[in-house]
């Protein structure tokens, strides 16, 4: 065994003799000063295959072979008089072995089609099983890491958290009970993880998208589907991955693409201390809220008993239009004569978590446009979102801080430049609120560059 790092340093391990049966192999997993565990395949002197998971006691540089092992579980077995495991959906296979930290996981699949996944985790020193872990997998996660645990010190969890990576999912149990605590399902399969100890990872996908999502403070057990947030995208399906000085390097096919996260050059880093001049709470760069008005409550009640809207969260008029913000995440315009709907547009989607908002999430900036607004909603911690709404064509221009790199966090109607903030890093950035004209300007500009 060779020191990381330094091949000039190494220990040598010697076995014990033991009679030799069979013409398979012993393959040892892992090893250490104590333990040493190894994954035996042969036929026994009655031509009868077994294939197990045997832990020995290390002793003075020597694998005890010959004493009673610490573990010695059978992964799979069968009678060479007996031809039926060949297509029992039963049958199990040995796939993967690795240490990890304090504990030793072993993974192995079985079904017809190998749907089926098996985790079992043992205490690397001691060999003692801590639980077993059995999960629905037509193919595992190919790389070298086929499973992750997260101490709950590290994540502020009720619990000790295992993490097997599948092909396309990852699976959170309980470490010490096997129970399920939820699932992460992705929309392609998995190429890359990364992970940091309190319980932040980085997964990146076939189809060039890699999220980031976190695994701290589970509150209860409960089992869920979904994923965090995007924050690479190569643009097109990618076969590898890999982090490069800072860089993404992508492989697909036969061809290698380098990623360079780009600074915004329009964009300019703020101190904290400057935070409070873009969220100022001047009435003049804001929308009060008219809801309960007695010019606009009418309307509101009228169109609520047709039921051509929902709860209200804000309304105001501006100009000869009335506009509404409705807790369904729909942004409403009524006509002239108040008794109907002209248009509407969808902000975001309607969830269980909606319910639970106040009209106090919501602010509408003034912007330099007069027929644009700002809309800010709030109501989801670290993820602020604000819409450029074009009120003339009833349009989105485009939507602000919508994921985990940028959270919107204020306006200046001033000099129209957009407040973002990285609350990961806590740093925070001002933008220029473009124009749709400008826009098309600058994209034309960066189209015909050459450089």
């Amino acid at each position: 065994m060779y020191k990381e790092n330094d091949s000039n340093q190494k220990e040598i391990y010697n076995y014990e003799d033991e009679k030799y049966f069979g013409y398979f192999y012993d393959e040892i997993l892992s090893i250490s000063e104590d333990i040493c565990y190894v994954n035996i395949s042969k036929y026994d002197d009655n031509g009868d295959y077994s294939d197990k998971i045997i832990a020995y006691a290390v002793e003075n540089q020597t694998i005890m072979r010959n004493k009673s092992p610490l573990l010695e579980e059978t992964i799979e077995e069968h009678s060479k008089d007996d031809m039926s495991w060949i297509t029992s959906p039963e049958k199990e296979s040995f796939r993967y072995a690795e240490r990890i930290g304090d504990y030793f996981v072993v993974r192995s699949v079985y079904g017809t089609n190998e749907e089926y996944c098996k985790y079992r985790v043992y205490d690397y020193k001691t060999a003692k099983k801590i639980s077993e872990i059995t999960v629905n997998a037509y193919t595992c996660y190919k790389d070298e890491k086929s499973a992750l645990i997260f101490k709950k010190e590290d994540t502020n969890n009720y619990t000790d958290v295992f993490l097997g990576i599948l092909n396309q999912e990852l699976i959170l149990t309980e470490l010490n009970t096997g129970k399920l605590i939820y699932e992460y399902t992705f929309p392609t399969e998995i190429i890359k993880i990364r992970y940091l100890e309190n319980g932040i990872i980085f997964v990146s996908l076939k189809n060039g998208k890699e999220y980031m999502l976190g695994i701290r403070e589970i509150e209860g057990v409960k089992n869920e589907k979904g994923y965090g947030w995007v924050i690479q995208d190569f643009e097109k399906e990618i076969d590898l991955c890999e982090s490069y000085e800072n860089n993404y390097i992508g492989v697909r096919s036969n061809k290698v693409y380098l990623y360079q996260d780009l600074e915004n050059q329009n964009a300019e880093e703020i101190e904290e201390d400057k935070v409070l001049l873009y969220q100022t709470q001047n009435k003049n760069v804001k929308y009060p809220d008219y809801t309960q008005s007695k010019t606009i409550k009418p309307v509101i009640e009228d169109l609520q008993k047709q039921g051509l809207i929902s709860e209200v969260m804000w309304s105001y008029k501006i100009g000869d239009k009335i506009f509404l913000y409705g807790r369904d995440g729909v942004f409403y315009k009524i006509n002239e004569e108040l008794s109907t709907v002209e248009e509407k547009i969808t902000l975001k989607e309607e969830t269980e978590e909606n319910k639970n908002e106040t009209s106090e999430d919501i602010t509408v900036w003034r912007t330099q446009n007069q027929n644009e607004i700002l809309l800010e909603d709030e109501t989801e911690a670290h993820n602020r979102r604000a819409w450029l709404i074009n009120l003339d064509k009833m349009e989105i221009r485009y939507e602000i801080g919508d994921d985990v790199k940028g959270q919107f966090a204020g306006y200046s109607q001033k000099e129209n430049k957009v407040l973002m903030e990285n609350w990961l890093e806590e740093k925070y950035w001002l933008c220029p609120l473009y124009t749709a004209e400008e826009l098309k300007e600058l994209g034309t500009k960066w189209k015909n560059q050459t450089d």
